[in-house]
């Protein structure tokens, strides 16, 4: 099955140029991604984890010959567009992680009001808000709070950091603990900018620059009464975020992965057989992977190990790219640029440390060999 996916999608090469020349563009000025906006085919696939119904970017619109786009097809789109730019990959107007919780949880009011500005396919962008200073993404640790508000409704205090493309959403998903019961709750959030309270700040990035990581704060700021995500369900928030996260490592997998094969393509072949072999292996695992998760069987520490796999790879070839790329390095633009972005995936959800541990528990609890002499 992935080979068709893998098949299918080279004909996306044809946008590599563009991808390339919108990534160079946001190192100048986030608003470089715009020029992917023009064409329909990435306008669809930009939208992928928006209902249909909702935005008027149908999949079917892509040029892949399907109607939908399965979670493994997603993936292999994914890594072969991060080999012109996964910058401008990630800049590109779409729903974030928030999505997937928010149509798996949501009442028909909250995803009414979560997709609004999805509606008139005007580019529209989505946040997840789950890390603090400090304490990173720890939910023993979370200090934001959502407390109740005298007149009704809500009040959400605390701050927010590495959070992406939040200055530019208009909706999205805040971790937050509940002041009265201490249990971690998930918040929606419409229109922050547009409301007192809430401030935004851009990072300084060196690479990726794409995803627009910012930090920012809630004082005060005013929620509606069904602003809890799942309120009426009893399945905590915890168990929506390890679902989540689980559902997008594969996702920087792929671009860690296209990453590589972007550099890959600049660099001699004859100097990166053992590479371009692993990276073939990689990708294929990706698949395997992509397919045991949209069935329901992977397992948290074979998607941690494939994350973990996939970092490693490219940076055991960035570590060696002096050597591989002499004096080019210096003169190749966009191979510079890909050397900058590639630091940036072993950190993205969860360090290597983490997934290690997922990995280890993962083994641990496989069922013993039994010897019998």
């Amino acid at each position: 099955m992935h080979e068709d996916h893998l098949s299918v999608i080279a004909r996306l090469d044809c946008y590599r140029p563009i991808f390339e020349q919108a990534a160079a563009g946001i190192e100048r000025d986030h608003s470089g991604w715009s020029i992917l906006w023009n064409a329909p085919e990435l306008r669809a696939i930009a939208m992928v984890g928006v209902p249909e119904c909702i935005t008027p970017h149908r999949f079917h619109t892509a040029g892949l010959g399907q109607s939908d786009c399965p979670y493994p097809l997603h993936l292999a789109i994914v890594e072969r567009l991060a080999r012109g730019g996964a910058s401008a990959l990630m800049a590109l107007p779409s729903a974030s992680l928030s999505s997937s919780a928010i149509l798996k949880l949501g009442t028909d009011a909250q995803k009414d009001r979560f997709f609004a500005h999805y509606r008139s396919g005007d580019p529209a962008w989505s946040f997840f808000a789950v890390t603090e200073p400090h304490v990173g993404s720890d939910a023993s640790q979370i200090s934001a709070t959502l407390a109740p508000h005298p007149g009704g409704g809500w009040l959400l205090n605390g701050t927010k950091t590495l959070v992406g493309g939040v200055a530019v959403a208009r909706s999205g998903l805040v971790l937050a603990r509940h002041a009265d019961t201490d249990a971690p709750v998930l918040v929606i959030i419409c229109d922050p900018a547009e409301a007192p309270g809430f401030t935004v700040r851009r990072l300084p990035m060196h690479g990726l620059r794409g995803a627009g990581i910012c930090e920012l704060s809630f004082r005060d700021f005013r929620l509606p009464n069904d602003a809890i995500l799942g309120a009426d369900q009893r399945l905590p928030a915890m168990m929506i975020l390890s679902q989540v996260f689980e559902r997008h490592r594969p996702m920087v997998a792929a671009m860690a992965l296209g990453t590589l094969a972007g550099l890959l393509d600049r660099l001699p072949p004859q100097k990166t057989l053992e590479e371009r072999q692993l990276h073939k292996v990689l990708l294929h695992r990706l698949m395997e992977v992509a397919e045991q998760i949209a069935s329901g069987a992977a397992h948290a520490g074979q998607i941690s190990l494939l994350k973990l796999q996939a970092v490693q790879a490219l940076d055991g070839l960035k570590a060696r790219l002096p050597d591989l790329a002499g004096p080019t390095l210096f003169s190749d633009p966009v191979l510079r640029r890909l050397v900058r972005d590639a630091g940036a995936f072993e950190y993205m959800e969860g360090a290597s440390n983490i997934h290690k541990m997922n990995v280890a528990r993962h083994f641990a609890q496989q069922p013993k060999l039994e010897i019998v002499s």
